[in-house]
């Protein structure tokens, strides 16, 4: 999970200097240089890319939400999709409201982040643990697909 991190953000922060640098986002430069054929299926790569993960979001927002408030997953995914048309309102007000209601939620989101992490006590040294592999995930990649429990960290 850290290692994919760690690459979306490598490759977010190629695109955002391949655009400082040429003045134009990743799809133009494609149209430019590709042919319409490759333009094409990168596009529909793209495209469902995408769908993929708005879908993850929708699931992962009405999962939570059923965690936190217990609402049934139909419920969480409409409150999900009222607050995505929310943000799409904002967008047709202007991108300076979007981009404040944006950062106040990530501001939010991080103050609650802060404050769980500072009541959970957390024993970094165990927790710091979680990134290792086990000595039995090393020796055989196929050992942990029955039981993650096997493939945890020693202790």
């Amino acid at each position: 999970m850290l290692l994919a991190s760690l690459i979306g953000v490598l490759l977010q922060w190629v695109a955002s200097r391949v655009g400082v640098v040429t003045g134009r986002d990743l799809a133009q430069l494609c149209r430019e240089r590709y042919s319409w054929r490759t333009t094409l299926v990168l596009w529909i790569a793209c495209e469902i890319t995408i769908i993929a993960c708005d879908v993850a979001e929708v699931v992962g927002s009405a999962v939570a939400l059923q965690m936190l408030f217990s609402l049934s997953l139909t419920a969480g995914v409409l409150c999900s999709a009222v607050a995505t048309f929310a943000m799409l309102a904002l967008q047709s007000r202007g991108k300076r409201l979007l981009q404040r209601a944006v950062t106040a939620l990530i501001l939010f989101v991080s103050f609650c982040f802060v404050v769980e992490l500072a009541l959970a006590h957390p024993v970094w040294i165990d927790a710091l643990r979680g990134f290792t592999p086990s000595s039995a995930l090393l020796r055989d990649a196929g050992a942990c697909s029955g039981s993650p429990r096997a493939c945890s960290a020693p202790p």
